[in-house]
């Protein structure tokens, strides 16, 4: 980290040498070209003089403009085209050196293109030979061609966050990738863990787990039951899981899915909730008072190990706003009970933070 930092350092300073450079020769190559015919007469040399110590100031900064553009080019060129020359994403991991941005990228739009044209064998060989090797693995992959939608792709999705992966060899390169977004209207999320360098096992190069949900899959897959989807090791899971609305209930709020249940109570606008929380500190006292009914969500966190993380955070419909669907979320000190921290309006993909139902 100390070396990146370092390199980005030197890299910055050569930058600005180079912008200082061009533009005092530029300056130097102006005064003598706007000079020159005033001085011709003269028989003055000074501004030729100006114009070639500016054109070779100049030139290097040029040049190597020039070079980085041709190479930035030619880097791009490699990069779109460099799995055309092997035949699979670990086959190229191991004779290429990639960042684990690009790939995330090459595996995603690999097993995507391959998903889509319904090839099983090619959507395999993406994965690694340790992966391959373990149990349930080819039924893992049926199940997930059966289920997976087509029309796919990660060209206008965001991807979220990535992060190493725990229990693996010390000389292997991991990353996993988080991808969001909505195609034809409906959301998505698409997971994926890979080890895309080792210096020694060749067996682990490759994707190791892939992973497509909607609302509710997404949903279920965080805050579900472990036999709709186990998750005891999460970095092994190979699913496509697309629930409807009839079979699981979900909800997107703030690019997060929640599970949901009707509360038992009313749908207030945003200002109605703000009125009611000036006379109550806690959310049970406003649920005694029958203002409001039980939320609508408090998820409930799992780990690996199948233990429970409980949530002080605790959402209820409201009511929309031009069709647009709206959400109050509590923040409590402790459970109903607990005092009220905050409550922030939500839409699908975003926060009203500047305007806070209770603060």
């Amino acid at each position: 980290m100390a070396f990146a930092s370092m390199f980005l350092l030197v890299v910055f300073f050569i930058i600005i040498i180079g912008a200082v450079s061009f533009l005092i020769g530029l300056i130097l190559f102006i005064i003598g070209l706007a000079n020159k015919k005033k001085v011709q007469k003269q028989n003055r040399k000074w501004p030729f003089v100006l114009i070639i110590i500016g054109v070779l100031i100049m030139a290097p900064s040029v040049i190597s403009t020039i070079a980085f553009s041709i190479f930035a080019a030619s880097q791009s060129y490699n990069s779109e085209h460099m799995l055309e020359k092997y035949d699979s994403v670990p086959e190229c991991w191991m004779n290429e050196s990639v960042f684990d941005t690009q790939a995330s990228e090459q595996a995603v739009n690999a097993l995507l293109m391959a998903a889509e044209n319904g090839d099983r064998d090619e959507f395999v060989e993406n994965f690694s030979e340790y992966a391959q090797d373990r149990d349930g693995f080819d039924d893992s992959i049926d199940a997930f061609l059966a289920a997976y939608p087509g029309n796919l792709s990660i060209e206008n999705m965001t991807r979220t966050g990535n992060g190493g992966v725990s229990d693996i060899p010390s000389n292997t390169r991991w990353s996993s990738m988080d991808y969001r977004g909505f195609i034809d209207g409906e959301y998505y999320r698409i997971f994926i863990t890979f080890c895309y360098d080792s210096d020694g096992d060749t067996d682990y190069v490759g994707v190791s787990s892939f992973m497509i949900f909607n609302v509710g899959g997404a949903a279920e897959y965080y805050y579900g039951d472990d036999d709709v989807i186990t998750k005891s090791r999460r970095d092994e899971l190979i699913v496509c899981y697309l629930p409807d609305s009839d079979e699981v209930n979900a909800r997107l709020i703030d690019w997060q899915p929640c599970l949901w249940q009707p509360s038992d109570g009313p749908v207030l606008t945003t200002e109605e909730m703000r009125e009611a929380f000036r006379q109550y500190d806690t959310i049970q006292e406003a649920i005694d008072a029958g203002v409001i009914g039980n939320p609508n969500s408090n998820p409930v966190y799992k780990n690996d190990d199948g233990s429970i993380v409980p949530s002080n955070d605790f959402y209820y419909e409201l009511q929309p706003v031009d069709g647009e669907a709206r959400y109050a979320r509590f923040r409590t000190t402790g459970g109903l009970t607990g005092r009220i921290i905050d409550c922030v309006e939500y839409t699908e993909t975003s926060g009203d933070y500047d305007n806070y139902i209770v603060r």
